[in-house]
């Protein structure tokens, strides 16, 4: 279990450093803050729409990964756990 948690914890962590990094990429190079940037970007609305929309999304996968792999663990334990009922085999049989 404490495996599973430090799986979680670290692909959590590596997401907020990812997000941070383009997000200190992008402000990089400008003396001032970023509310006080003048840009004429073509499209540039539609651009950080688009590029939050991503981020929610690998987010979102990032966390479906996460419960499945819990489920998953969680019916692995039950099948060894009905394994060893099954065969006998208890604290004895593991090695």
């Amino acid at each position: 279990m404490t495996t599973l948690w430090n799986e979680k914890t670290g692909a959590l962590v590596a997401f907020l450093v990812a997000m941070g990094a383009s997000v200190r990429a992008s402000a990089q190079g400008t003396g001032a803050s970023l509310a006080s940037q003048d840009t004429s970007v073509p499209g540039g609305t539609l651009l950080m729409i688009c590029y939050i929309v991503l981020w929610v999304m690998i987010g979102g996968y990032v966390f479906f990964v996460m419960r499945r792999q819990k489920a998953l663990a969680e019916d692995l334990e039950r099948l060894e756990s009905r394994l060893d009922e099954v065969l006998g085999t208890g604290a004895q049989g593991d090695v």
